[in-house]
């Protein structure tokens, strides 16, 4: 067994607006690594999804700010493990 060793590549995504928008900077506050401006972390589908709904009931949110998460949340760029990682920049 051996190491092998890969560049990552930051593709940028839409940003998104609304509820979705305030939705990543609380991801980004809660990032794993942070940095001057930047984030990063890791997440899988099901835990971002309840950390969606566990946002959504701290605002107090209706079903259209639910909306706008859930579509923002299908158009990331999942693997087929339902994994991905994210980094935040500002």
């Amino acid at each position: 067994m051996g190491f092998d060793v890969g560049a990552v590549n930051i593709e940028y995504l839409e940003r998104p607006k609304g509820a979705a928008y305030e939705f990543i900077k609380h991801l980004a506050g809660n990032a794993s690594c942070v940095g001057e401006g930047n984030a990063f972390t890791f997440y899988l589908r099901s835990e971002m999804e309840t950390e969606a709904a566990e946002f959504l009931s701290s605002m107090n949110a209706g079903k259209e700010q639910m909306v706008e998460i859930e579509e923002w949340m299908k158009k990331l760029p999942w693997d087929d493990d339902g994994c991905l990682a994210l980094t935040f920049n500002w």
